[in-house]
């Protein structure tokens, strides 16, 4: 199982071939924590509305995975050992508790954390 970061799904949106292709590969496959839903709707890349439905069309070709008590739990663990951010605590938790790979733009934000497989996607 591939856990996609939402660094990839930003740049993928803002056209960077790289991600594009990654995401074109894992269509239907991968999947993202919930938590990266809500950064990709707050951030910059919403910021005009109708970016939301395109938004809101290439997540929904993905599995979401909720933050339930036990990505919660882990998710803390892993920020109090390693101070990634509560986000990215939050998406390595969903990666280990899934089982599968961490697609990510930015590695240096999850160095460190055990058992914690990644993936570059430049």
């Amino acid at each position: 199982m591939v856990v996609i970061d939402s660094n990839v799904f930003i740049n993928a949106l803002r056209g960077n071939p790289s991600c594009i292709e990654f995401i074109v590969r894992n269509r239907g496959v991968g999947c993202f924590s919930a938590l990266t839903e809500i950064e990709i709707l707050c951030g910059d890349i919403c910021a005009d509305r109708s970016e939301e439905a395109r938004v809101r069309e290439l997540l929904g070709q993905f599995r979401k995975v909720a933050v339930d008590n036990a990505v919660a739990v882990l998710a803390a663990k892993i920020e109090r050992e390693h101070r990634p951010g509560l986000a990215d605590a939050t998406i390595a938790a969903t990666a280990l508790l899934e089982g599968g790979v961490l697609a990510t733009n930015n590695r240096r934000h999850f160095k460190g954390i055990a058992r914690l497989s990644l993936l570059a996607v430049k």
